[in-house]
Parts: C-alpha cells; structure tokens; sequence
C-alpha cells in the first residue's frame, strides 16, 4: 500500500492492525508505487480532487511497475474522469477489459505489454518570484498549491516577516517551499520545514537547493510530530485551512509547544477566519496583526 499523505499513511496502518491484515507493507512516497518494485497487480483509485494529469502520471507509473502480462486495474467514476483513465490505458496496452460496474463505480484491468516504456503525462512548471530585494526560482508541478505562481497570502506573510539571523526557524506545511527559500535566502537562519505531503517536500528540497539554501531538515509528517523535541525561534505559517479545523488546531497546539521562549509565530490567512483571536483566546497567545493585504491578515503571535 503507498500514498502520498503522511496522516493517511498512519490511517492506512491503523487499520490494517485494527483488521489484522498479515504481510501488509504501507509506504509513504511521492509516486505510487515503489520505484525498484515490481507487483503482479497494481490497483489504483483517483483521488478526485487531483488533478487529472497527475494522476495520470501515478496511473503509468503504476502499470510500468507491474511485471509483464501483469495486471493494472483502475477505478472510479464518470465524474471523476473513469473514461479518461480507461482511454490512456487503451493507448498503451493491447488487451484493457471492463471487468466490474457497482452502481455508478467502473473497473477496468489493463495487461502489461511485455516491452512497455512510460512517457511522462504531467509537465513541470518553472517560474521566478520577486519580494523585495530577492527574486527566488521555483520548479512545480498541478497539484501542488498555487503551483503556478506565488500566492499573495504568503507573498504577504514574506513581505511582513521578521526573521532574526541565528534563529531557527520553521516552515510549517512548507508547500513547494516557497517561504523556506526566501527567508534562509535573505537572512542567516537555520531552516527547517515539514509538510503532510512527500510531494511537497519532495520539490521543497529541490527548491530550496535551486536558491542555494541548506536546510537542516525537511521532513513529511502530520503537524510537528517530525520535530517532537525541538523549538524555534520563529515559525512561519499559511494554514491549510482546506484540511479542516481538527488539522489547523493540532498546527497551532504544537507550534504553541514549539516556539522558544521569546519565539514568533508568524502567520497569514483569510481575514474571514479571525484566527488572531482563535490563538489568543483558545491558546493563550498574545496575538497582533501587523499587516492586511487584499482579503488576507498577517499577525504575529508570541507566547
């Protein structure tokens, strides 16, 4: 079993312990499925709020590491682009059969070519960004957030920041690492990042590297779990607020734990989301908004 997300990864395990399930590997990967594995059958479900090109790329992916003559099955349904995954697999392979409809949900099964060499379905995206004095590069692909430009919500979290040399700092739910170039671009701190998404982290490291920052660690896990004993000085952050209230609380209880003594946490948001208040009144920060850009706040919150 492989996804992309660290949480769901730990669900993944959670239940195969809880159902007893014997021989079960769950990895944590960027691409699905292990690269340097091969299966007799690949299974893949899109996830339908993924771009179709993306899962596109982990659906060749899939079927390049099945072992020929194996079996790749796919399924999902008319809305979620079913007919569009089935028509790629006919492309590629000689022998693709429906094999199970249930109510709206098809299945299809592809037989691997026994020559078979995957082209790539997705395309990367390089752009530049300017914040004041520093222009950073970035490489990205769909599916990544606001993967083709930066968006103003961090560009004004970066503009409005105040990040002290020697602090060590942390790029919370990093993204593609945006904030982590500039800020170790521009000052002389220790960067550190996490995000749920190995994808993110994946091209985190290679944006950071692209911007000639070192960063002490970047690492994919849920919130701060990765960094249980450390603090920072600072910590910057642009909540994803589309994972629910459960994950956006958990970031704001471990950064509270997190922050050093007379540690900043540095955040921006919709204004609409009043979490100035959430932060003084549910976790007893001292809180100040220090600047609103179109629809977003920047505050600063110190314990």
């Amino acid at each position: 079993m492989t996804e992309t997300s660290a949480r769901a990864t730990e669900c993944c395990r959670t239940n195969v312990d809880r159902n007893e399930v014997e021989e079960v590997t769950v990895e944590l990967v960027p691409w699905a499925p292990v690269e340097s594995c091969t299966y007799d059958r690949v299974l893949f479900a899109p996830k339908p709020y993924t771009p179709a090109d993306v899962n596109m790329e982990r659906l060749v992916r899939g079927l390049a590491a099945t072992v020929p003559e194996g079996h790749c099955y796919v399924a999902g349904t008319e809305p979620t682009g079913i007919d569009a995954y089935a028509e790629l697999l006919e492309a590629l392979c000689e022998e693709v059969i429906q094999v199970e409809t249930d109510a709206d949900c098809t299945v299809y099964r592809a037989t691997r070519p026994p020559d078979f060499t995957p082209g790539n379905q997705i395309e990367e995206r390089e752009f530049r960004s300017s914040v004041g004095d520093y222009t950073c590069r970035f490489v990205t692909i769909p599916g990544l957030f606001s993967w083709e430009e930066l968006d103003t919500g961090t560009e004004a979290l970066l503009r409005h920041t105040s990040v002290p040399d020697g602090a060590q700092m942390l790029d919370l739910a990093c993204g593609y690492g945006p904030v982590g170039a500039f800020v170790g671009a521009r000052t002389d701190c220790e960067v550190y990042a996490t995000d749920d998404s190995v994808l993110m982290t994946t091209f985190a490291r290679r944006n950071y590297e692209r911007n000639g920052v070192t960063p002490a660690a970047v690492e994919t896990d849920d919130c701060l779990d990765a960094f249980p004993d450390r603090t920072f000085g600072a910590i910057l952050l642009n909540p994803p607020t589309h994972a629910g209230k459960g994950v956006t609380w958990k970031m704001f209880q471990s950064a509270c734990a997190a922050l050093a003594d007379d540690g900043e946490l540095w955040l921006v948001y919709n204004e609409i989301m009043n979490y100035e208040r959430v932060l003084r009144s549910e976790f007893g920060l001292n809180t100040k908004v220090v600047a609103s850009v179109e629809t977003f706040d920047v505050t600063v919150a110190r314990s």
